[in-house]
């Protein structure tokens, strides 16, 4: 995220903070989100969702 982050706008910024923030979220959650299989379905769509927008963001595609 950080290498998008350098000449973005305003609400890009905002939307990558808030990316980082809920990945470091699910990062402290995880030893006890990956016994859950509901928990997990609900990481992997999310972690799609964050991964297209990063890669939106830095224009490489």
């Amino acid at each position: 995220i950080e290498w998008t982050a350098a000449d973005t706008p305003p609400e890009t910024a905002a939307e990558l903070v808030r990316i980082q923030t809920m990945i470091s979220l699910w990062q402290r959650a995880w030893d006890e989100a990956s016994q859950n299989p509901k928990q997990r379905l609900l990481l992997s769509v999310q972690a799609k969702d964050w991964s297209d927008k990063a890669v939106d963001f830095s224009g490489l595609v």
